[in-house]
């Protein structure tokens, strides 16, 4: 039996989606925000391909990364 593989090259400009424009309702976002807030943890994405996991992580780590350069630069101008 030959091996196969399957490699999918993806557009980087499908993901930048803000969480607000992934399509969640209001109450599963309420729930991923408080999700998000947590200190620790875990999320596990699942899906079937085309279904959104990527744009998902992507979206949500823009938001982390947002917040956390945020926090970084009231640590650093509260120094001054």
């Amino acid at each position: 039996m030959g091996k196969k593989i399957v490699l999918r090259l993806l557009d980087r400009s499908n993901f930048m989606f803000s969480k607000d424009e992934l399509g969640f309702n209001e109450r599963n976002l309420e729930a991923f925000n408080k999700i998000l807030e947590q200190p620790y943890g875990i999320i596990l994405v699942t899906g079937p391909t085309g279904s959104g996991k990527t744009t998902t992580l992507y979206a949500t780590l823009k938001e982390l990364n947002r917040i956390e350069k945020k926090h970084n630069y009231s640590r650093r101008s509260s120094r001054i």
